[in-house]
């Protein structure tokens, strides 16, 4: 069932998802699939739109969250560790061009 035209209004893009969820939007986009198989306690689809363009229901979202469904989760399943081995290799890099400016 589409969403009512009054609530088109409220429905927040990923960026806000992310927000909520207090975590970066590039972490979102790697992890939001593998958050909506998880079987125990699966992420809200969006109620309008696909990929860049999709849309959700805040309530949805804080539903979601207050069920006991946390960013945690995510780590659980592996997807957040993308995040800290690219930061690493990022700390490295800095480090290897502060030694070549020495």
């Amino acid at each position: 069932m589409p969403p009512a035209p009054e609530d088109l209004a409220v429905l927040i893009d990923r960026a806000a998802v992310a927000r909520l969820l207090g975590i970066r939007l590039k972490k979102l986009y790697r992890c939001i699939g593998r958050l909506r198989r998880n079987p125990a306690n699966p992420f809200p689809p969006p109620v309008l739109g696909r990929g860049a363009g999709a849309r959700w229901n805040p309530r949805d979202v804080q539903r979601w969250i207050e069920a006991g469904g946390e960013f945690a989760e995510a780590l659980e399943l592996g997807c957040a560790e993308r995040d800290d081995w690219a930061e690493r290799l990022d700390d490295r890099a800095r480090r290897l061009a502060q030694r070549r400016e020495r």
